[in-house]
């Protein structure tokens, strides 16, 4: 008999090079999607703003990136200080699962801590009896709606309960916000705004001060009014902008 051992090839070797090639290409796709979606969940994550309710600091058609890492502070202990994250503060501009609707997503500015009394009269927004008054807050409307017909602009005193906060949008006159729902529960809150990555005007916006006569009404016409209106629909000077 002979001595000599017989060693089983390795299992890559009864492959070939392209089912090799294969194999390597579905590990790397599986682990970027894996980590695309790491990334999303608790990282952060992209959204595009569809409405007016954060106007002017909210354009509809600006694409936001948010921090879904920052209010993450349970259970890190020690860690808490060295990672970036942190309570949520005051004007904090938040996404959150919108309390009416779960499967919706909002994006609103908290001006209410927990435990602060929120009250308005005649649009003048007050946090513990004192005025709040900010640069970015907008009324649009010049009309003051009575408190029997709409709480739009006279409400309160709200107290918000601990583990809640008060959200309005920075477009006071078109915002369906805490004014109407209540205080929002922190276990919606999804994350923290910080960054406009890309701003496109949508059609409905660029054809507001339109008239009929200007706006496309066939294929050629609407390709032509991109081309010719490129500058006006991408809109440069607010991408990459800190949202404030």
């Amino acid at each position: 008999m002979s001595d000599r051992k017989t060693s089983n090839p390795p299992e890559n070797a009864l492959m070939g090079p392209i089912a090799q090639r294969l194999i390597e290409y579905v590990e790397v796709a599986a682990i970027a999607i894996l980590l695309a979606f790491f990334l999303r969940t608790f990282v952060v994550q992209a959204f595009m703003i569809p409405t007016g309710s954060m106007e002017t600091t909210l354009l509809r058609g600006d694409h936001i990136l948010v921090n879904r890492m920052i209010y993450n502070t349970e259970g890190l202990g020690p860690l808490k200080w060295i990672l970036p994250v942190r309570d949520p503060e005051q004007l904090d501009i938040m996404v959150f699962k919108n309390p009416t609707k779960l499967q919706q997503d909002y994006i609103k500015r908290m001006v209410g801590m927990p435990g602060t009394t929120i009250e308005c009269s005649a649009k003048r927004l007050s946090i513990d009896g004192k005025e709040a008054v900010y640069g970015f807050e907008r009324h649009a409307s010049p009309w003051v709606i009575p408190r029997e017909r709409n709480q739009r602009d006279t409400f309160g005193p709200v107290h918000v309960p601990e583990g809640n906060y008060f959200m309005m949008g920075d477009n006071r006159d078109n915002s369906l916000d805490s004014r109407y729902w209540g205080p929002l529960d922190s276990d919606f809150v999804k994350g923290r705004a910080f960054l406009i990555y890309f701003s496109w005007m949508p059609f409905q916006v660029a054809f507001e001060d339109k008239t009929e006569s200007e706006k496309p009404h066939s294929l050629a016409e609407l390709v032509w009014f991109n081309i010719t209106h490129l500058g006006e629909r991408l809109r440069l000077n607010r991408m990459l902008n800190i949202i404030r």
